[in-house]
């Protein structure tokens, strides 16, 4: 083979690497659809959500009726922390009534994130999920006393990367990081491909 015939041919294996290394970025992808579906991210926040009610240390209800509220700024996060403050309420033993006659918690929630990250390798790349909350509460037994409560809680788990954007990405209190990486990996091992087949020619040459 004449040096202009291998030049020519080397644009043919520049592709066949490039689709080569393409293919194996996807590889963990697919394999990774084995096994049970994920908690969505929505599911994460309020775990982390109910974890900061539980980490408040209210006084238990006793029976006791009360009546609660939520300091609704319009957020996506104000929803769920309505749904975890009942659900709170009623397994610490409160009778959840509603009237202004009776005692009332006001919750609150200060802060409400889930992230998303990247780890592992090509092959058994997966996204590690962390979902943090903070919560306040007042709780108002009559018109004279207000008592305080501030918890923070937790969740993390670890998905595989075809479930990041299935599982709710577009919420506003989700942060997902490792939507770069994801874009830019194939590029980046095309690139390493096709430098290799480059040194590779140069040194036969």
């Amino acid at each position: 083979m004449t040096l202009k015939d291998r030049t020519a041919s080397i644009p043919a294996y520049v592709a066949l690497f490039a689709l080569f290394a393409v293919s194996l970025s996807c590889a963990g992808n697919r394999s990774s659809l084995v096994g049970d579906a994920p908690i969505t991210h929505r599911q994460a926040a309020e775990r982390a959500i109910s974890s900061a009610l539980d980490a408040m240390n209210a006084p238990g209800g006793g029976s006791s009726q009360i009546s609660f509220q939520i300091e609704d700024r319009g957020r996506a996060c104000d929803s769920l922390l309505r749904l975890a403050a009942e659900d709170f309420l009623v397994r610490n033993g409160y009778r959840v009534r509603a009237g202004d006659e009776f005692p009332c918690f006001t919750f609150r929630a200060d802060t409400l994130s889930v992230t998303i990250g990247r780890c592992g390798g090509i092959k058994n790349a997966s996204a590690v999920r962390s979902a943090e909350a903070a919560v306040t509460a007042v709780f108002r037994p009559d018109a004279a006393s207000r008592h305080v409560f501030e918890g923070k809680g937790s969740y993390h788990d670890a998905i595989p990367l075809w479930a990041v954007s299935p599982m709710g990405r577009d919420l506003d209190y989700v942060n997902d990081r490792s939507r770069l990486f994801g874009a830019v990996r194939p590029v980046f091992l095309g690139l390493i491909a096709t430098g290799f087949v480059w040194l590779l020619y140069s040194y036969r040459g």
